[in-house]
């Protein structure tokens, strides 16, 4: 399947990155804090589409403070796309106490697309935080 780099990624995926991480990120809680501060100095590595969603790779920079534990995964929110009858999940991964990876995928199956075009974003559930 394609892998983008960040020049060459679907505009729309990085716009949704930009838009969904954040509020993937509220909450009180000193990690989530951590997390938004990385995303705040975060590049996307690349973007991989695997016919039914994309896999957004993230790097932060080495200096960046990490976070405990440190690999954990959640998140959730419904991405609907037009002309699509069933919405597409989205899940953050953290990996060596750092955000690694949002996985944009489809909750039914159907593929989805470089050329597809998201209409709403609904039911956005932020990170559980894992209890030390």
């Amino acid at each position: 399947m394609p892998v983008y780099t960040r020049d060459q990624a679907p505009r729309q995926v990085l716009d949704l990155t930009a838009a969904l991480v954040p509020r993937l990120l509220e909450g009180d809680d000193s990690r989530l804090v951590i997390l938004r501060q990385q995303f705040a100095v975060a590049t996307v590595q690349s973007v991989e589409s695997d016919g039914l969603g994309f896999f957004v790779s993230l790097s932060v920079p080495d200096d960046a403070p990490q976070v405990q534990p440190p690999s954990f995964a959640g998140g959730s929110a419904l991405i609907w796309l037009v002309g699509h009858e069933y919405p597409m999940g989205v899940v953050l991964f953290v990996r060596d106490g750092r955000l690694s990876q949002l996985d944009f995928y489809s909750e039914a199956g159907t593929p989805w697309t470089e050329d597809d075009v998201v209409d709403r974003v609904e039911d956005v559930f932020p990170v559980p935080v894992p209890h030390d």
